[in-house]
């Protein structure tokens, strides 16, 4: 993922998906900051996360990038790289920072103990 800002100025993470495709996140996530009452976050939308979105599978307490959906699921991919897997969407969201911020520390410290 790299970082840049949009026309307004506004900071931006671009997130490309392997195929060489390029999308882009703003630093309050796909739903604009927006939460629920219950303090979930949901897509601006109230639909399916758009591909590239920093997402956490709340079932399986793991963060990934949406990848695609496919027959009722939501495709995500480790932050890092690594096998995809398929989520329900009712039980995804956008990750907000401190997901994200414990997706990356997971996966530099799995670097770490792999000698890299």
């Amino acid at each position: 993922m790299k970082q840049s800002h949009d026309q307004d100025g506004h900071h931006m993470d671009r997130i490309t998906d392997g195929s060489g495709a390029e999308h882009r996140q703003g630093a309050e996530g796909a739903d604009g900051g927006r939460g629920t009452d219950a303090g979930e976050r949901r897509p601006a939308s109230g639909g399916r996360l758009p591909v590239g979105t920093l997402a956490v599978d709340t079932a399986r307490d793991r963060v990934g990038v949406v990848m695609d959906h496919v027959g009722g699921r939501v495709n995500l991919r480790p932050l890092g790289g690594g096998r995809e897997w398929d989520a329900d969407p009712g039980r995804v969201r956008p990750a907000d920072r401190a997901d994200e911020l414990r997706a990356r520390v997971r996966e530099a410290n799995a670097e770490s103990r792999r000698g890299r």
